[in-house]
């Protein structure tokens, strides 16, 4: 069996709670439903299958595309 790739939580948790405005159906809806990115899988089964890292890394890249800053923990709790 593969080691599964260690995946920053924090940096996926931050990033959705600034996208989304802190919206937690949003944020659930992001988890669930199906994304074409993920080959029309949705993050949570990302996570289940050990491609969490994926996850983690396509937002990584799309924040960078679209010049999005994903705050530090320091910078989410004075919020």
């Amino acid at each position: 069996m593969k080691p599964v790739k260690e995946v920053d939580i924090k940096y996926i948790a931050r990033h959705l709670a600034e996208f989304f405005k802190l919206e937690p159906q949003k944020i659930a809806l992001w988890i669930l439903l199906p994304n074409p990115s993920f080959g029309g899988k949705s993050c949570a089964e990302m996570f289940a299958l050990g491609r969490g890292h994926k996850v983690e890394s396509w937002m990584k890249l799309t924040a960078i595309e679209n010049e999005f800053t994903v705050p530090t923990a320091l910078e989410m709790e004075s919020k």
